[in-house]
């Protein structure tokens, strides 16, 4: 079975790219893409993860890529302490604002795929893609109102890393 890749490869013909990252709007009315790209990571992180190798077949899957080794991320610190909703949302938040290493940075765990020298706003907008993230993979995580602890179903996947490969922050 081959892994699944971006939908939005085929969408982003007029999109401004930070070099091979597509630059997506966060405005529902204006550009859908942004929470559909958002959403596609989310949908594919289960099957994705348990890739070892991945083919790149457009734009778009650099940013699925990225987004999935942040959810992985996520995950490993709602993992650690099993938070409450509010807790873990104020943790991932500190995560969005502290976890800088991006891509075409060299200290990026599969900087190999991404050009280098991203610069301009483009880190915030890396973080505003990590913060997006974070509000979806909250509702998903921890979407039995009744259950205080996040779905062990989810954070059976921190355990799966995406291409051996894991994002670190400034903490780690």
């Amino acid at each position: 079975m081959p892994a699944p890749h971006s939908g939005l490869n085929e969408k982003l013909a007029n999109v401004r790219l930070y070099h091979d990252i597509p630059c997506l709007q966060f405005n529902e009315s204006t550009d859908p893409n942004a929470f559909q790209a958002v959403d596609e990571a989310l949908s594919y992180f289960k099957a994705i993860v348990l890739f070892k190798n991945y083919e790149i077949k457009g734009d778009a899957d650099r940013l699925l890529m990225y987004l999935v080794l942040y959810i992985h991320r996520c995950l490993l610190e709602l993992a650690k302490s099993k938070p409450s909703k509010d807790q873990a949302a104020k943790q991932l938040e500190t995560l969005a604002i502290q976890c800088t290493t991006i891509p075409g940075d060299s200290s990026f765990p599969l900087a190999a795929f991404y050009k280098s020298g991203y610069g301009g706003d483009f880190p915030q907008y890396m973080e505003k893609m990590r913060k997006e993230v974070n509000k979806r993979l909250l509702d998903k995580v921890y979407m039995d109102p009744s259950v205080s602890t996040p779905s062990k179903w989810w954070l059976a996947f921190a355990k799966r890393k995406f291409m051996n490969q894991q994002l670190k922050d400034s903490r780690m």
